[in-house]
């Protein structure tokens, strides 16, 4: 079994990680689109998805 453990942290008290478990040998290569794309959202991207989760709970 491979385990991989990628961190990003966007403030000093925000921190989110993420853990990929692998079957041994492989490695995370399947993982890394994944963790290259892994990108802080603009206040615009995240008002249109509070908006769309809002509408989803009606």
């Amino acid at each position: 079994m491979d385990v991989s453990v990628f961190a990003y942290q966007w403030s000093p008290n925000t921190v989110y990680h993420f853990v990929m478990i692998t079957r041994g040998g492989t490695g995370f290569a399947q993982f890394v689109p994944m963790v290259e794309s892994i990108r802080r959202l603009g206040p615009n991207e995240a008002a249109q998805i509070r908006r769309a989760l809002s509408t989803s709970r009606r």
